[in-house]
């Protein structure tokens, strides 16, 4: 007895059902890892605000030529961390790219993550890219909009 023809979608949900779905499992050590980095950027943000205004009513202090000079290097700090921010942001991209999933292996997760493949992961690849540039760009806006404020001629300090 021969079985029975099979129907259009068949194919189609054959190929689905047999595609495992797999899934990056997260470990103890890396939960805590992750925790301990979220509590930490968490208490940068406070910090950092707390080390500018000390920083700025130390610069208040000087005479008005060398305040510049210093508000110009802690400006510049500033847009270099961006910059280098974009750059440790722009390592998921290329390793997606690399490996042609999203999370790329040894990536750490909280919970169970879906692993996607294909165009889905692309996609993903290219949302951080765009926000890598975007906080490049920002970095660079920083630095080049103080020099533009600069070179306008605002204050003269000889």
């Amino acid at each position: 007895m021969e079985a029975p023809p099979l129907r259009a979608s068949a194919p189609i949900s054959a190929a689905l059902c047999a595609r495992k779905m797999e899934y990056l499992e997260p470990t103890k050590n890396s939960t805590i890892r992750l925790l301990i980095l979220v509590v930490v950027v968490v208490m940068i943000g406070p910090a950092l605000n707390y080390l500018w205004s000390i920083y700025s009513s130390w610069t208040d202090t000087l005479p008005l030529c060398d305040s510049i000079i210093w508000l110009e290097r802690g400006i510049y700090f500033i847009g270099l961390a961006f910059i280098l921010l974009s750059i440790w942001w722009l390592k998921t991209p290329y390793l997606v790219f690399k490996y042609k999933q999203f999370p790329y292996p040894g990536t750490t997760v909280y919970k169970r993550t879906k692993i996607r493949k294909g165009k889905t992961a692309y996609l993903c690849a290219f949302v951080f890219t765009i926000y890598g540039l975007i906080i490049a760009g920002s970095g660079i806006a920083i630095v080049y909009g103080f020099e533009l404020v600069k070179d306008s001629g605002v204050q003269e300090c000889t």
